[in-house]
């Protein structure tokens, strides 16, 4: 903005305006934003193998803010939590590990974080508490890796393993796991991106594509610094 204010060439300035209308319009537009999105995530696959254990990465599953021990709020990232219910009462999984850890200290008892608040919900639809497991230490993706690494050899869980999460988040999950030998199935949930043909609406600009864009866009960064760090 100071660019465009203090500089006094008029064609620089003018191109300057129109770069930033441009990208400004891109970032907005649906039809821009579920293409780079849909390009992103992994095609959906309905057929999924039969697997022991599924590994649920918490993020948005749980509304915090909202949720008590007597009321569960569910959150945009819910379809992970829903998925893995799925999967146990097809039978396709017999256990279920809950991976993710809570950043903010728990003051209020009646207050449910999104750890407990995934496993009540599991029980609530009818997954016995037993068949599930809680990894409450991770605070990112490749601590999501370690530790639940650690809890299947402390548990002596041994079985194929089925790994949930959002699909804009699988590429960098599936490669933290990778990283410390567990080898999973994908089964991706809450997917952003939209299979239906582009209209004529998908052109006007709105703040869900910048939104939804934004999620892949971090993704992006935290593979690029993950790979900086040797996580990958």
């Amino acid at each position: 903005m100071s660019y465009l204010i203090f500089n006094k060439n008029h064609t620089k300035t003018k191109k300057v305006k129109f770069l930033t209308v441009s990208l400004t319009y891109l970032f907005f537009c649906p039809a821009f934003s579920n293409y780079l999105i849909s390009k992103w995530e992994p095609i959906p696959d309905t057929n999924i193998p039969n697997a022991k254990i599924g590994i649920v990465l918490t993020g948005g599953i749980i509304r915090e803010e909202f949720s008590t021990k007597n009321q569960i709020y569910l959150g945009d990232h819910a379809d992970r939590i829903y998925q893995a219910l799925r999967l146990y009462r097809a039978h396709k999984i017999s256990k279920i590990i809950i991976s993710g850890g809570d950043a903010e200290i728990q003051i209020d008892e009646n207050k449910l974080l999104e750890n407990d608040g995934a496993r009540d919900f599991l029980i609530e639809s009818g997954v016995k508490p037993e068949d599930i497991y809680q990894e409450k230490k991770s605070r990112n993706t490749r601590e999501n890796a370690l530790y639940t690494a650690e809890l299947l050899k402390k548990e002596h869980l041994v079985g194929d393993l089925a790994l949930i999460t959002s699909a804009f988040h699988m590429r960098r999950a599936t490669a933290c796991f990778n990283k410390v030998n567990l080898n999973t199935t994908p089964v991706c949930a809450a997917f952003l991106g939209r299979k239906s043909k582009t209209g004529i609406l998908d052109f006007i600009p709105k703040s869900l594509a910048l939104r939804n864009l934004d999620y892949v866009i971090n993704e992006w960064i935290g593979i690029a610094s993950y790979k900086l760090m040797g996580y990958l």
